[in-house]
């Protein structure tokens, strides 16, 4: 019998939360060289999290007027934040040593995110997964 554990990325192996919310601020922030689109802590609660960006954009152009033409310089933006952050990750040994030992004992392992698949396969990389 194949025996499988599947990890959330987001959360689970990486606090990323917070560096996908910070990365798409700062990039709402160049657009507008001001706060008129930068996504409070609130609104993130209420409103924006779990959404992919494309979704977070399409709503703050509803919520806060973000022209659609912005779209794509605001995804390639937050998305090299996002890799200049994750790329300061830290092995985690204690992370490590237990997927060794999963696979050890048979088990297969994989990952599920939210995130693309650069982004996840960084993270994993910088975690040393």
């Amino acid at each position: 019998m194949a025996k499988l554990i599947i990890f959330d990325l987001d959360g689970v192996l990486v606090e990323a939360k917070q560096i996908h919310f910070d990365t798409l601020n700062t990039a709402l922030w160049e657009i507008g060289q001001s706060n008129k689109y930068v996504i409070s802590e609130a609104e993130h609660l209420s409103i924006y999290d779990g959404l992919k960006t494309n979704q977070k954009l399409e709503l703050l152009t509803q919520n806060k007027g973000l022209h659609p033409n912005t779209y794509e310089t605001v995804w390639n933006r937050k998305q090299q934040l996002t890799i200049e952050a994750i790329s300061e990750l830290q092995p985690d040994l204690e992370k490590i040593e237990l997927f060794k030992e999963l696979r050890n004992r048979g088990y297969k392992l994989a990952c599920a995110s939210n995130s693309i698949r650069r982004s996840v396969l960084v993270m994993l990389a910088k975690i040393g997964i």
